[in-house]
């Protein structure tokens, strides 16, 4: 799920992808500092709904966007991993990822509603470090929900757009 490979488009998840069962887990990226997020790469189960949200502080959560089943260019017959894009001239940029750049201290994956199996095969996060805030580029991922797979150990890419800087980050 984060590191930072995107698998082929139309792959079917395995024991190198995060897979769940029921829309109860989620998945939460805390970054070192506080960041300018601006754009989200994301690769996920075709047929499935998915929220996406952000938070300064980590008790207030606001959306950032929704991923449809019917979003991306992998068709429910085709099925397997859709790669998602909030970069604008990506090859999968979609529209109704955009978002204005936010302050965020992490990022929240849920899914909403589909085939009550889902999956993320990977995240990336983009922005620059908020002025006056420490960054070393660590981060913490946390997962609530029942259990989780594949390894107890996973890391996270975040890229610095002004420095395209990418740090390795475990699972705790």
């Amino acid at each position: 799920m984060t590191d930072g490979i995107f698998p082929d488009e139309m792959t079917q998840w395995s024991k190198e992808s995060t897979w769940w069962t029921g829309t109860g887990p989620q998945y939460t990226f805390y970054f070192d500092s506080t960041y300018y997020l601006s754009d989200i790469t994301l690769s996920v189960d075709n047929n499935d709904d998915y929220l996406i949200e952000y938070t300064t502080d980590g008790i207030d959560w606001h959306t950032l966007f929704t991923i449809d089943e019917n979003d991306g260019e992998i068709t429910e017959t085709q099925g397997g991993f859709d790669i998602l894009s909030s970069i604008a001239g990506d090859d999968e940029y979609l529209s109704v990822l955009d978002f204005e750049t936010v302050v965020a201290k992490a990022v929240r994956v849920s899914a909403t509603d589909g085939d009550g199996n889902y999956a993320i095969n990977e995240i990336q996060t983009f922005g620059t470090p908020r002025a006056g805030t420490f960054s070393n580029a660590s981060f913490r991922i946390w997962h609530s929900g029942p259990g989780r797979n594949p390894e107890e150990t996973d890391s996270v890419i975040m890229r610095e757009q002004s420095r395209a800087r990418a740090a390795r980050l475990n699972l705790i």
